[in-house]
């Protein structure tokens, strides 16, 4: 696979459709040979946008036109007044929106977004995709054909990619450490649990009040229209089920086994923890050799491999291991690179160049590059054939643009591109340049190119002396280094315990280490609590229906029967859509009964594979039933539909989320709430006694301030009471005309004064009041 370029994929997402869409087009990318992560618009530093060359945004519209929660942080920084308009005129960028054409602001976030890298200065590469769930093919109808032609204009950027022959293979976003010990502590519900007092009480077999109080001061604080957020547990039938397919299967796993998962950095394999596994390996092995003891029977079939890579590790010296181990780079006896074996023991001798003719300003640079040596040295080293590193700088149009670094006498030799190079000189009140040789820390050198590079950038350098106070440190941001150089003082333990670190607004990852005061502002919001995290989910449907043929790509994959692996091919390929279509999204298929179906492919599973079948369990949001005065502050109360229905295949579908929650018992453990709230009394209305005098009374809590929040139907109620609103409350009571009454209510929905959601109850915050009912006709009933 030949490597394009970057591409960084960003995504704002609510209930994940809008990340698994992204994660889709990550993986082609990187079969297309592309760099860069997949991330939420929220955990990409921002600051980093104006460098980034190609990008694409993926991103849904959730309620009535509100952008998803983990991209609003972006969304607020972009709409900064105070951003120039070519503030992104390198980026050039690709925009596709997922939503459902029933609401009335059908795809607005996605569209707004496309509009302000526009006004940014971005450039598109096509037009935004505005993909909708209401179509026959759900958002495949739109994404697929824009995803062709996205791929057509990148091929002008990167004629070397080829998006019509593009190779199914294996891309990872999971690393999968199985842990067999059995004793090991219970984690992710040890810190911040308590039990909570609660109760159930049961209107009917289908719905559910459940009431959730905590102990001791802890205080549940939200306000109207806040929720409250549930990670349910798998059920021990699915789990059970699950397990029981691998129980003559060659894969290791058991139901009392605990896995370590964590998420690969830019799709790629780390090498670090099977660097770790083979260092730890080689060490119990010499223990072994050296003590005269039995060796380890996992280690005797590797143990010849072993023990000759130990005898030639030996051989180098031991004073270059240590000294190499602390200069902040890896040690040199685990190095892949047996040329800088010596390296950190002798000063180096290096010889710095320029291309020919050099601007005046190429020739400062090299100067400063230099420091204290002299050219008439340089040679003279080089003559006399000691020289360990030759560097030659190019330059563009006077900026230097790259740098060449050969290690002799028998390499190897990099090269590096120079970008946003600023001379000393260029600095205002930098003063003068230490002397001392630095300390070097390197950062995120990881890989096997990143522990190459390493050596070659720490060989540049003499070997420093303990008491120099200067330090240089490399970082390694997706392939980018950074180079800084800083200084230290040294501080007694005291002095660091009476301190606190605070972050600095001069850069990215910088912090300053202040005396204490108890004077840092602290971010506050409501957070509801999460229930019993797991880390996958067996049955949602998600994964199958999401992933839009990825589970059977994968299966087709893994698969050593042909029927089994053909039939797979055909329903992950755009032309078996239509089977795609009528054995999984229809029948709401889940994945397990896709491992039932396709068992012969499923036996040859690994436990890396089996990770990216099933989507993390999803939180899922209920609206709060419960008052939220100081009174009430320690309980809170959820009014629960339980989900059971029969599907296409009539086998029983059960909600995950309801029929647990249903299942909790008095005292089950529940994470603490943090948060702050207003507090505000309910209203009921239902408008079904008196028209001019209920409207009226509604008009004078509007106007004091109320929350207005309106429930039901998602297609066409929340419109039809919209016009309402206009037409008789605000236009007729109010006194304001039909356009300033538009106007008003715009500005409501604006200032987040009115909510429109799929919610149980339409109630109005101002004071403590209920409207009483004497009957609902029909319309009541929808309303409410």
């Amino acid at each position: 696979m030949i490597e394009s370029g970057r591409l960084l994929v960003l995504y704002g997402s609510q209930t994940f459709t809008a990340q698994e869409a992204a994660e889709r087009i990550w993986r082609t990318s990187k079969a297309l040979g592309f760099r860069g992560p997949v991330q939420a618009m929220d955990d990409y530093p921002i600051s980093k946008l104006i460098h980034e060359e190609f990008a694409i945004f993926v991103c849904a519209t959730t309620g009535q036109g509100d952008e998803p929660d983990n991209m609003k942080r972006f969304w607020k920084f972009l709409l900064r007044k105070s951003l120039p308009s070519n503030s992104l005129a390198k980026l050039k960028f690709g925009v596709v929106a997922l939503g459902d054409s029933s609401y009335s602001k059908f795809n607005f976030v996605g569209k707004k977004l496309y509009r302000r890298l526009l006004q940014l200065g971005a450039t598109p590469l096509l037009d935004i995709g505005l993909c909708d769930y209401q179509h026959d093919l759900g958002h495949d109808a739109v994404m697929q054909p824009w995803l062709k032609d996205l791929y057509a204009h990148l091929q002008n950027y990167f004629p070397n990619i080829k998006p019509d022959h593009i190779t199914s293979s294996f891309i990872p976003r999971w690393s999968v450490t199985l842990l067999k010990n059995e004793n090991l502590p219970e984690q992710g519900m040890t810190e911040d649990i308590y039990f909570g007092d609660g109760s159930k009480d049961s209107f009917n077999d289908a719905t559910l009040l459940i009431a959730f109080k905590t102990v001791g001061d802890s205080v549940l604080n939200y306000k109207p229209g806040d929720v409250f957020n549930i990670r349910p547990r798998n059920s021990k039938e699915d789990i059970e089920d699950l397990f029981g397919i691998f129980e003559t299967h060659a894969l290791d796993i058991k139901p009392h086994y605990r896995l370590l998962v964590e998420e690969f950095h830019d799709g790629r394999k780390s090498v670090e923890d099977k660097q770790k596994s083979i260092q730890s390996k080689k060490d119990q092995l010499k223990k072994s050799l050296e003590e005269n003891i039995p060796i380890h029977g996992d280690l005797r079939k590797e143990a010849l491999k072993l023990q000759k890579r130990i005898e030639f590790e030996d051989k180098g010296p031991e004073r270059a291991a240590v000294i190499g181990g602390f200069s902040g780079g890896a040690n040199t006896q685990s190095s892949q690179d047996d040329e800088y074996r010596f390296a950190g023991v002798d000063d180096p001798k290096i010889m710095i160049t320029t291309s020919r003719e050099p601007s005046a300003r190429l020739k400062m640079f090299v100067k400063e590059l230099r420091g204290g040596y002299e050219m008439s040295q340089l040679i003279h080293a080089c003559r006399a054939n000691d020289v360990t590193d030759f560097i030659v700088v190019h330059e563009h149009r006077g900026v230097p643009d790259s740098l060449v670094v050969c290690h002799l006498p028998y390499g190897p030799t990099a090269s590096f591109t120079l970008s946003g190079v600023v001379m000393r000189h260029d600095i205002p009140d930098i003063g003068p340049m230490s002397e001392q040789f630095p300390h070097l820390l390197f950062h995120n050198f990881k890989s096997d190119l990143g522990l190459r590079t390493m050596s070659i950038l720490k060989y540049l350098f003499p070997v420093p002396k303990t008491d120099s106070k200067r330090v240089i440190t490399f970082a390694n941001h997706d392939d980018y280094v950074c180079f800084r150089q800083h200084t230290y003082r040294k501080m007694k333990l005291y002095e660091i315990k009476l301190g606190t670190l605070e972050a600095l607004a001069a850069a990215d990852t910088e912090w300053a280490l202040r005396p204490y005061m108890n004077t840092a502002a602290k971010r506050r919001h409501a957070r509801a609590p999460l229930l019993a995290p797991l880390p996958h989910n067996v049955r949602d449907r998600g994964t199958v229906l999401g992933s839009e043929g990825y589970v059977f790509s994968l299966l087709a994959l893994v698969s050593d029967d042909k029927l089994e692996r053909d039939k797979c091919g055909e329903l992950s390929t755009s032309e078996g859509q239509e089977d795609w279509l009528n054995y999984s999204r229809r029948p709401r298929r889940t994945v397990l009964e896709v491992l039932h179906d396709f068992h012969k492919s499923a036996s040859k599973l690994t436990i890396d594979v089996l990770f990216e079948l099933f989507s993390t369990i999803k939180p899922r949001s209920f609206s709060i039933a419960s008052s939220s005065l100081p009174s009430q502050g320690r309980r809170v109360e959820l009014l629960v539909a339980v989900v059971h229905y029969h599907s296409k295949l009539k086998k029983p579908r059960l909600g995950l989320c309801s029929n647990w929650l249903r299942d909790l018992g008095v005292g089950d453990r529940t994470r603490d709430a943090q948060g702050t709230a207003n507090h505000h009394t309910m209203h009921l209305f239902v408008g079904c006694r008196y028209k001019e005098r209920d409207f009226h009374s509604l008009w004078e809590l509007i106007s004091t301030g109320a929350y207005i929040f309106i429930s039901g139907n998602a297609k066409n109620m929340p419109d039809n009471v919209r016009d309402a609103f206009v037409e008789h409350v605000i236009c007729d009571v109010g006194g304001l005309t039909m356009d300033q009454s538009r106007a008003y209510l715009k500005n409501m929905e604006s200032t987040v004064k009115l909510y429109s959601h799929n919610v149980i109850v339409w109630c109005v915050a101002a004071h403590r009041t209920v409207c009483p009912s004497r009957r609902l006709d029909r319309a009541d009933r929808h309303v409410r």
